[in-house]
């Protein structure tokens, strides 16, 4: 049986090893179920993006690419064939 501080730990590394994109993309329920004692773990850029996670902004944890036509107009996105 694996000891709490190593699955502890590990969460820390793994959280560690995470771009500040990464950590965006975790949304606003995954973003808040790191404590405050795995945020201290992390660098200041990653804390910022953790709680822009925790906001759900979504278009700002994009790159510009993902939701722009290149001109910087918005365009939508499908997730089905139909539109509504």
């Amino acid at each position: 049986m694996y000891k709490k501080t190593t699955s502890v730990s590990f969460i820390v590394s793994f959280l560690q090893a995470l771009s500040d994109l990464q950590l965006k993309a975790l949304g606003p329920d995954l973003a808040a179920m790191v404590t405050s004692e795995q945020q201290n773990a992390l660098n200041d850029k990653q804390v910022a993006a953790l709680e822009s996670a925790m906001t759900g902004s979504r278009e700002e944890s994009l790159p510009p690419e993902k939701y722009t036509d290149g001109s910087g107009k918005k365009i939508r996105a499908h997730c089905c064939k139909f539109t509504c």
